[in-house]
């Protein structure tokens, strides 16, 4: 198995505090576990920007 790219961490992170804050009863565990999928997506887009950036540079 290779490496994983660090943006794809980052989504992969996101999906399962999604998945978790499905089956979460407590609303306080659901919101944190929605939040936190949502700072997990917007480091994934951070990092997506981070590399296209990087790629049409050249470096």
């Amino acid at each position: 198995m290779g490496a994983m790219r660090p943006g794809n961490f980052y989504v992969e992170k996101a999906a399962q505090c999604r998945r978790l804050a499905k089956e979460a009863t407590d609303d306080h565990a659901r919101e944190a576990l929605i939040a936190l999928a949502e700072e997990f997506e917007l480091r994934a887009l951070e990092i997506a920007a981070t590399e296209s950036g990087s790629q049409q540079s050249g470096l």
